[in-house]
């Protein structure tokens, strides 16, 4: 029995559900098995639409996720572009939406207030004409602050993975790895490492916080930590060797089927509260309160 273990951490992240929406997008405070699937699939420079292979990978793997620190739920707005059509065919892509090649502006006025319409002479009708219109909106998006996570991988019987490939690529990704969203990068390298035995050794012989050895990564490893609980959220697949007992069972839908067409399988994902002693960081009394962690960076 073999585990693979690396970590997850940045300042910032976004772990998604399976309710976000397009004006609202919410956040869990774990990564659930898409995410952990479509970072392996990145480190291994697995394309999107390569279906085959991304199944391939999802099917000989079991995951589990262990998250700790605060992880202070956060929310912020953006705008988003969308895009209104009347009598035309689907668009292939967002980019073929925007695209506006071949169509004329006409400029519109609705309710007292002027707007351009892209039209082209027919249509999906050929009696009737086309036309897009462009929307800006408002988006409410929640990010997590201030976790770190520990992202657990066994094979399955028979199945045609091998989880030193995984780490080497994991040490050397093909594409860019990033928690969530792309203006998340990992604030941390992976670090990953294979070891024998299952998810609770894993759990024991794996740290959540690596070791550096002096000047402002030491101070930073020192200020990580002390931000830590006792207490570990772990979630993880049904049959992952070597988990402990579960506390309760969820079903949730982010098991992926196809990345192409964006669809994702309902699974039971099982999840227990592993609790142990906090150790106070030298030089301090506690977890320093709810202060951010770049304030509580700095004041180290």
């Amino acid at each position: 029995m073999r585990t693979l273990c690396f970590r997850a951490y940045g300042a910032l992240a976004s772990c998604g559900t399976q309710e976000a929406g397009t004006v609202n997008r919410p956040t869990a405070r774990h990564f659930g098995r898409g995410a952990v699937l479509g970072m392996i699939d990145a480190a291994l420079g697995i394309e999107r639409d390569d279906e085959d292979d991304r199944r391939r990978m999802a099917a000989g793997l079991w995951t589990a996720v262990a998250a700790e620190g605060p992880r202070r739920v956060r929310n912020e707005f953006r705008t988003v572009q969308t895009v209104e059509t009347s009598n035309l065919p689907p668009f292939a892509s967002r980019g073929k939406a925007f695209d506006t090649a071949g169509f004329e502006p006409v400029l519109k006025e609705e309710n007292g207030k002027r707007h351009v319409r892209w039209t082209v002479p027919e249509g999906a009708n050929p009696r009737k004409p086309g036309w897009k219109r462009f929307h800006t909106m408002v988006t409410y998006r929640e990010h997590v602050e201030d976790g770190v996570w520990r992202i657990f991988l066994a094979a399955r019987p028979g199945a045609d993975v091998d989880l030193d490939t995984i780490a080497r690529a994991l040490r050397r990704p093909a594409f860019e790895l990033y928690l969530g969203r792309r203006d998340m990068p990992l604030g941390l390298p992976p670090d990953p490492k294979v070891i024998d035995g299952g998810l609770t050794e894993a759990l024991d012989a794996y740290p959540t916080v690596p070791e550096f050895g002096k000047g402002v990564l030491k101070s930073f490893s020192r200020s990580l930590r002390r931000r830590l609980s006792g207490d570990v959220e772990l979630a993880w697949d049904q049959g992952f060797p070597g988990a402990p007992d579960a506390e309760e069972t969820r079903l949730v839908q982010d098991d992926p089927t196809s990345r192409v067409y964006w669809r994702f399988a309902t699974r039971p994902e099982m999840r227990a509260t592993i609790r142990r002693p906090v150790l106070p960081a030298a030089g301090g009394t506690g977890t320093g309160g709810s202060s951010s962690i770049l304030d509580r960076f700095w004041e180290d």
